[in-house]
């Protein structure tokens, strides 16, 4: 039985890989085309090379997220999965497109991340935020847990109509 969740597992994921590999391939080829071709090569400094490796750090920590929550889904639909990374993964790429069309200063938007995941371990551990779910897994969790109460409920009143 848990070889059968595994494969499940894995082809969800392997699916998930080709959804977002390909789109998120695409997008860093043509933003280094726009890059090099809209500037120079000499106008590229050691700030900006930073910034762009702290980008490509966070689009993959987006993306392996991303692959394993589709991997850990419970859901057969066709649909978007990702949830918070998935919206880390869209500011990421337009923090880097804007940097390249519309002003390099936009690079200082790379320090979002840190103060998203500040807020976010502090969400966790001193219970700064109203949820107590913070991440997709718990919140499916806790919706499983009232279905199985509604579940019972629903099992003792066709009990109680029987007698």
């Amino acid at each position: 039985m848990a070889n059968a969740a595994a494969k499940k597992a894995a082809a969800a994921r392997s699916q998930a890989s080709g959804t977002y590999l390909p789109i998120l391939a695409v997008a860093n080829v043509v933003w280094a085309l726009l890059r090099f071709a809209w500037y120079s090569s000499h106008t590229f400094h050691w700030p900006e090379g930073l910034a762009v490796l702290s980008l490509a750090g966070v689009q993959y920590y987006a993306y392996t997220n991303i692959l394993d929550q589709a991997a850990t889904s419970k859901s057969n639909k066709k649909q978007l999965t990702g949830g918070v990374f998935l919206d880390v993964l869209g500011l990421a790429l337009l923090l880097q497109y804007c940097a390249v069309l519309i002003w390099k200063g936009c690079y200082w938007g790379t320090f979002i991340f840190p103060v998203w995941g500040a807020y976010s371990l502090y969400s966790t551990f001193a219970g700064g935020s109203n949820q107590t779910a913070t991440t997709p897994s718990a919140q499916s969790a806790a919706g499983e847990d009232e279905y199985m109460n509604r579940k019972q409920k629903r099992a003792a009143t066709k009990e109680k109509m029987k007698r």
